[in-house]
């Protein structure tokens, strides 16, 4: 039996280790959203501290009998007070009888994870990574040589999704939807090498890249899911 090793870097590495992760968990698995499995990221949920602690343990005992190990540093807590009581100690959770570092909030798959449900820092976060986007296009992006709809194409494609990654599960308020509007007629002015100054409304800018209002973009992408 000739025996062969995968490297770390070989495309169908991520596939393989998708696998086996689901396999090897199938048992202990719970329906979402109370274990999300991605990879080697897992997130448990739960409505008491026992509860998630009793699967905590039960995920690192399956995971170690395959030669499989937790990573103590990487793993964090998150406690949510939904009731509003002042509470003066926060449960705490723990590996083998070590305290696990409690979190305000944390990234998971993109999105901003937060112990008090705010939409504003995953705006922050979605601009930082729709705006890195931008810029690596900006070369293409504010050249004026190019034709207005083909940077809306381009636009379209890899730097709005940025923007709204993952808003089908934020609870959107108008000033929410608002600040994202502001960030994307920077965006496009920027990218028509149109100023306030011009006095060109928005509408017509919008009008040139042929690009929908960001509510009738959130809207769609929440009837499509």
């Amino acid at each position: 039996m000739q025996k062969r090793n995968i490297k770390n870097n070989s495309t169908v590495s991520p596939l393989l280790f998708n696998l086996v992760m689901d396999y090897i968990t199938m048992n202990i698995q719970k329906p979402a959203p109370w274990s999300l499995l991605y990879a080697d990221d897992v997130e448990l949920i739960a409505e008491s501290l026992t509860e998630v602690q009793s699967d905590l343990t039960v995920w690192q005992e399956s995971l170690e009998r395959r030669g499989m190990r937790v990573n103590r540093e990487k793993t964090v807590y998150m406690y949510c007070n939904f009731s509003g009581d002042n509470m003066d100690v926060i449960p705490c959770s723990s590996i083998e009888g070590v305290p696990l570092k409690r979190v305000e909030e944390f990234k998971y798959l993109g999105s901003i994870v937060a112990a008090k449900a705010c939409t504003e820092r995953n705006i922050q976060n979605r601009t930082q990574t729709a705006w890195l986007k931008w810029r690596s296009l900006s070369g293409i992006l504010c050249d004026s040589r190019i034709p207005i709809k083909i940077k809306g194409n381009i636009y379209k494609r890899p730097v709005k999704p940025a923007l709204l990654y993952g808003s089908e599960c934020w609870p959107m308020r108008k000033t929410d939807e608002q600040k994202l509007h502001v960030i994307e007629m920077k965006m496009l002015r920027w990218s028509g090498g149109v100023s306030k100054m011009d006095k060109i409304r928005n509408y017509y800018i919008r009008g040139s890249f042929k690009v929908a209002m960001v509510y009738e973009k959130l809207r769609e992408n929440r009837t499509d899911t």
